[in-house]
């Protein structure tokens, strides 16, 4: 009997380490541009809930993604120099999560107008095929950074409208795209502020996609733009203006950065 018990235990951590293994091998964390400020998670989630989380072990602050199966899986590090846990967990029953691959690496010397240029999982303008080459034929012409921002931003607030139906129901999984928005000429806060950095960042121009509460828009949660033009942040909101044109009002790009409070940034 307990050679029988000893046996099944055995047999039990090889099935379970077997597994562990097998999860892990879909998945793997690519440290390599950490220094740019950026690391990936290459692996396929399939339909499946997959949960990346990058945590700075200083603070335990700590940001919480979906690996997404359309736009590519690169996460910022994005909180200040220091040593960086980056985990995966897989959903397997239910609310049950296993983690399946976790790396850990040290970042110092970031520049911040550089980590805010990259092509990101929310703001993927590497993907695009559309939106970002039109967006270059509109800015071709335009001698300064600050016309390039003044091109976009124009762009989005007249034609880009707010897509109140998926604002309603929008799925727990949601990650931005940037061409769909262009193509479709719609979206929510969270597209337009993927867009707008996007558009911005591919060429070469920092700029945030920043999330949390608005003055202007009590009680929600919103997403807007912080962009760096002439070695400072200015803080942009196209969705709000988008409305305000609609309702023929007066629009001034930049914002006072006291309306709002930012609880996460990208």
């Amino acid at each position: 009997m307990k050679k029988k018990l000893i046996f099944l235990l055995i047999l039990i951590f090889i099935l379970f380490n077997s597994r562990i293994s097998l999860y892990g091998s879909e998945f793997v964390i690519d440290i390599s541009r950490a220094s740019e400020g950026v690391v990936e998670v290459k692996g396929d989630p399939k339909g499946k809930l997959v949960r990346v989380t990058i945590e700075k072990e200083a603070t335990r602050e700590r940001y919480v993604y979906l690996l997404s199966s359309t736009n590519q899986n690169i996460f910022p590090l994005q909180m200040g120099d220091g040593q960086y846990k980056i985990t995966v967990l897989k959903n397997i029953v239910r609310n049950e999560l296993m983690k399946v691959a976790a790396k850990t690496v040290y970042v110092s010397g970031l520049d911040e107008s550089k980590l805010f240029t990259r092509s990101i999982q929310l703001i993927d303008f590497a993907n695009s095929e559309i939106a970002i080459p039109s967006i270059h034929n509109m800015v071709a012409k335009a001698a300064t950074d600050e016309e390039k921002v003044s091109i976009v931003y124009e762009y989005i607030i007249n034609n880009i409208d707010y897509d109140f139906e998926m604002g309603q129901a929008l799925p727990f999984d949601y990650h931005p795209i940037i061409d769909y928005t262009y193509v479709t000429k719609k979206g929510i806060c969270y597209d337009y502020a993927s867009l707008m950095a996007g558009a911005l960042r591919s060429k070469g121009i920092p700029a945030k996609l920043q999330k949390g509460y608005s003055a202007k828009i009590p009680g929600e949660f919103h997403a807007w733009n912080e962009i760096y033009i002439g070695k400072s942040w200015f803080k942009v909101d196209t969705t709000y203006d988008r409305q305000l044109k609609l309702a023929d009002l007066s629009v001034t790009m930049v914002k006072n950065p006291e309306l709002f409070k930012v609880l996460r940034e990208f």
